[in-house]
């Protein structure tokens, strides 16, 4: 076996050794995030109530993606991923409805909004549950009427 040979396998088992430290490392780091999630679970609470009646909407509905939920300010503090599920946004008097196919809907409650901020596309609410732990959700929508919803 040349030398070169030799060479390009130790290449070769270094760098299939680096592969597998980083496959572990982001398994452990997941399993971590996702009992973290679960111990914190009773602090943050649960969702607010989707209403049996609404009223008419204010703006209608908005197709987009449903980007995630983090707890305010540290937008990297997530609570839910939502790997950019496809969602419906409305905004109704009483509030705002996101649905995504295959969750329950978030129903974010009028008098739970803090902020809203849309900046290209990406529309940010921070709003209160009702355990009193401020949340901020992105939605980024296919459709102008977002600038119409962040401007309130």
């Amino acid at each position: 076996m040349s030398l070169s040979m030799l060479m390009m396998l130790m290449i070769l088992a270094v760098a299939l050794c680096l592969l597998a430290f980083v496959v572990i490392r982001s398994m452990l780091r997941g399993r971590l995030r996702d009992r973290h999630a679960r111990l914190r679970s009773p602090q943050i609470g649960g969702l607010p109530p989707v209403p049996d009646t609404v009223g008419a909407p204010v703006i209608p509905a908005t197709t987009g993606r449903y980007v995630g939920s983090a707890l305010a300010p540290d937008r990297l503090d997530r609570i839910a991923t939502g790997d950019h599920d496809e969602a419906v946004l409305t905004r109704y008097p009483e509030g705002i409805m996101v649905k995504r196919s295959g969750f329950r809907p978030i129903w974010i409650p009028d008098e739970s909004i803090i902020t809203m901020q849309a900046d290209k596309g990406l529309l940010t609410i921070r709003w209160r549950l009702p355990s009193g732990m401020e949340v901020e959700t992105g939605f980024r929508g296919d459709a102008d009427e977002l600038r119409e919803a962040g401007s309130e």
